[in-house]
């Protein structure tokens, strides 16, 4: 049963299988919790939003219709919204969402960066693209998935999606190629 597929154990967690849905937990929830932090920024937070997500899963593994989509796209969807409603709900208005903490797999992606300074600034210019944008990139690049999946993950269009990913590529070349002119200036008299 290890090498079943997302439906199968889908089925058998609807009847009440805890093993097939211990099974989809193990599977998913690396993912689902690095999408999470991806969001908040914030990893225990990311471990709530992740049981929630999972708890989603269990109550409604019965109403699951695989011809719509992915198990995975749909783990993104909910786990996207439950992290924007968590946000809402738990953390206060006038909190400044600025704080970043790198998620397992932008660290994983760091290591194949030359380190230190042009991870660090990296960083930055992630952590300052708008929601929206952080997560296209995340969906993409941090979780390997299509663009056509990602925009069912965010709820949007293939069109929209790839507008979004589009502004946040050009954010970033913009900001790391500003952070580079600066630095250059820095070490020229």
């Amino acid at each position: 049963m290890t090498d079943a597929s997302d439906d199968v154990l889908l089925a058998a967690t609807a009847r009440g299988d805890s093993r097939a849905f211990a099974m989809l937990v193990e599977r998913h929830a690396a993912r689902v919790h690095g999408f999470a932090q991806s969001v908040l920024a914030d990893r225990a937070e990311a471990e709530d939003v992740t049981q929630e997500v999972f708890v989603k899963l269990w109550q409604h593994a019965d109403a699951w219709q695989a011809e719509r989509a992915k198990l995975s796209t749909w783990l993104f969807r909910v786990t996207r919204n439950a992290a924007l409603n968590y946000r809402q709900r738990v953390r206060p208005r006038e909190q400044a969402w600025t704080e970043h903490t790198p998620d397992p797999a932008t660290e994983a992606l760091e290591t194949g960066i030359e380190r230190d300074e042009d991870a660090q600034r990296l960083q930055a210019a992630i952590a300052t693209l708008p929601e929206q944008q952080r997560s296209a990139m995340h969906l993409v690049y941090g979780q390997g998935l299509r663009q056509k999946e990602a925009a069912q993950a965010m709820s949007l269009s293939l069109k929209a999606f790839e507008a979004v990913l589009f502004r946040a590529r050009r954010r970033l070349r913009e900001d790391l190629t500003l952070a580079s002119g600066e630095a250059r200036e820095d070490i020229e008299p």
